[in-house]
């Protein structure tokens, strides 16, 4: 009798489990965000990866193993939900006309020297940031959030890895697509750990969902970007 009610137990645990997994259905927008940020991961991989071979400089070689893993996070994320539109193409090859063509001049510029290698760089991680919080406020789903935030804390880690080696070349970084508030606060946030608890109470414009809080268990969702038209009020704890 003990051995039934524990088998019954655990049918109704899996029957329960599989319905509250199927009633998360993604939008068609999320979806197409999880494709987009898949593929641009992979040119941030890529693009490293050939600056890597070109310059052999470590900054490179260490953020090569991450992206590695962010398009792992990525592809898994789609995959539960049931997208299979990721390709998984050659180096250096996108389905998405857009990142290639930035891919292909990226590839240009970051072979006239190191230092532009770094810049680009820091362009790519700054552009990761601002794509990964719009998608960030465009969602509802927890799963999503939770990745997204976690994406943009390794983000800001890159970001300042770039940064301090453009600064060893004896230049300054300037940000070209955060507002300088939300890149100093990522230059900040990136020197300490990737993990963290914050809850952020945004307005987004473009999401169309006033007064949305981008909370997400151990990430940190920041949205200070004008670039994305976010303001955020509340404090942050980590």
């Amino acid at each position: 009798m003990k051995n039934i009610l524990i088998v019954l137990y655990l049918l109704l645990f899996a029957m329960i489990t599989g319905v509250y997994g199927q009633a998360v259905q993604l939008t068609e927008e999320e979806k197409d965000g999880l494709v987009y940020l898949y593929e641009e991961d992979k040119l941030a991989h890529d693009f490293y990866m050939e600056m890597e071979k070109k310059w052999a400089h470590h900054a490179f070689t260490n953020i090569i193993k991450a992206e590695t893993r962010h398009m792992s996070m990525i592809k898994e994320e789609a995959e539960r939900f049931g997208v299979d539109r990721i390709s998984l193409l050659d180096d250096g090859k996108f389905v998405n006309e857009d990142l290639q063509s930035l891919y292909d001049d990226f590839m240009v510029k970051g072979k006239v020297s190191l230092l532009d290698a770094l810049k680009t760089s820091a362009f790519i991680e700054e552009t990761d940031i601002n794509d990964l919080e719009l998608k960030m406020v465009q969602t509802d789903v927890e799963s999503l959030q939770e990745l997204y935030g976690n994406l943009v804390s390794a983000s800001e880690n890159h970001l300042n890895a770039f940064v301090r080696n453009i600064k060893k070349e004896g230049e300054t970084y300037s940000p070209q697509v955060l507002s300088q508030e939300r890149f100093d606060m990522g230059i900040t946030e990136g020197k300490g750990k990737e993990k963290g608890k914050t809850k952020a109470c945004c307005d987004s414009k473009k999401s169309g969902k006033k007064g949305k809080c981008c909370s997400s268990k151990n990430s940190k969702a920041k949205c200070a970007s004008e670039k994305t038209s976010k303001k955020c009020k509340g404090k942050e704890s980590s």
